[in-house]
């Protein structure tokens, strides 16, 4: 309850001490990607990460190296540092960025719930199937199964390409996603890039893994975080402590509660930051390979391109390990948007991820951006007027009541 009320405080803090220079700044922007009636729509790049710690990106000051590709991205782009995800589960996490409605909107709050969410009734829309309306091609790359189409959101997409039942690579993803670009590049189009990003279990390429060693970095981290290592051998489902503590044992055990597993130390943990961190790496170089198609194809003046995190990741941050709870390691988003004419600077306006889309379609002049933004929660950040005094609404299970964050 004491994190809750503390995240509470967080979020809405600022708020009234800072609403003069945020609505300095809104304007400003709003003017630099006002629309010009002559020019043409833009086609839209979603990449979204799931698990990926905002406060672990190297551009962020991280104490390693971990995203230059993603560094790089943001030193053209506007970065906003208090954007909130909606949940940090996969499933309504990704429906809020697609639809722009929040979870009390959608229903959608835990990982399966999602099985054909969005009907096609003209009252409530994917993005995808509102552009594809207008005769837009839309597509979607997934590596993480549970996005595919059992979830419901391939929804108004002409084609997803998803994995069978393991993860795909996010090298592997990227290239696929480029070879779509290659035969699409002419018309307009909205492309959705998923990346499996920091999940785990993390078992990152070598190539990768041999890059990151724990250092004395690495335990001044642990140490400030205050991470006894002690405490994660108890109160933890078998499954999450073997995918994140022991992945090599997945396919050799049984989860069972009386498996017995080796004791949880420094050493587990200092290997569960590599992991983490070259997966991070490694996700960030396929982004890395997707820009760069997209310059190849000469798209960078053509497309607006938005860079989110789904959630983050505990990593033993308040004794906890994975996702799925409101702290602010799990909430507390990576979102960058890059446009033609759109200055790159850095933002602390509040935002939720449910404005991503509203905004992107905006600066691209899309068909849909009106109706995408009046059918939720979600609206264009850049918009003259734009506030938020809560980024995040999550419902209480207990009488159905919806709770503003």
């Amino acid at each position: 309850m004491n994190i809750r009320r503390s995240l509470i405080s967080a979020v809405r803090a600022h708020v009234a001490l800072s609403c003069i220079a945020v609505m300095a700044v809104a304007q400003q922007l709003h003017a630099q990607a006002a629309p010009d009636a002559k020019n043409e729509a833009l086609s839209v790049v979603l990449i979204t990460v799931e698990a990926l710690r905002r406060d672990h990106q190297s551009g962020e000051g991280y104490v390693r190296e971990t995203t230059p590709m993603l560094d790089a991205f943001s030193r053209d782009a506007l970065v906003l540092t208090r954007a909130y995800t909606t949940c940090s589960a996969t499933v309504p996490a990704h429906l809020s960025l697609l639809s722009g409605l929040d979870v009390a909107q959608s229903g959608v709050a835990y990982l399966n719930q999602a099985r054909r969410p969005i009907a096609l009734d003209g009252e409530r829309r994917t993005a995808a199937a509102l552009l594809a309306q207008h005769g837009w091609r839309t597509a979607a790359f997934v590596a993480d199964p549970q996005l595919g189409k059992l979830s419901g959101l391939d929804v108004g997409f002409h084609f997803m390409d998803e994995p069978g039942l393991t993860t795909r690579p996010a090298e592997e993803l990227a290239q696929r996603a480029g070879k779509w670009l290659d035969a699409n590049a002419k018309e307009h189009f909205f492309l959705w890039l998923a990346f499996d990003g920091g999940n785990e279990p993390n078992l990152p390429p070598a190539e990768f893994a041999a890059r990151f060693k724990a250092d004395a970095k690495i335990d001044a981290l642990l140490d400030a975080r205050g991470i006894e290592p002690s405490r994660y051998d108890l109160g933890f489902a078998k499954l999450l402590q073997i995918r994140m503590f022991f992945p090599e044992l997945e396919a050799k055990i049984t989860p069972r509660p009386e498996v017995k597993l080796p004791p949880v130390d420094r050493d587990v943990f200092r290997s569960l930051y590599d992991r983490y961190d070259a997966e991070v790496c490694a996700t960030d170089a396929a982004i890395g390979t997707l820009l760069a198609k997209l310059d190849a194809l000469a798209l960078r003046e053509r497309c607006v391109v938005v860079v989110a995190g789904a959630f983050g990741q505990a990593l033993g941050d308040r004794t906890q390990l994975g996702h799925g709870e409101v702290t602010r390691e799990q909430v507390n988003v990576p979102l960058a948007l890059r446009a033609p004419g759109l200055a790159p600077t850095r933002s602390e306006r509040l935002v939720s991820l449910v404005d991503v889309l509203p905004t992107a379609f905006a600066l691209a002049h899309a068909p849909a951006a009106q109706a995408l933004a009046t059918q939720g929660a979600g609206r264009d950040l850049l918009a003259a007027g734009f506030e938020r005094d809560a980024a995040l609404v999550r419902r209480d299970w207990r009488d159905g009541s919806a709770v503003d964050l």
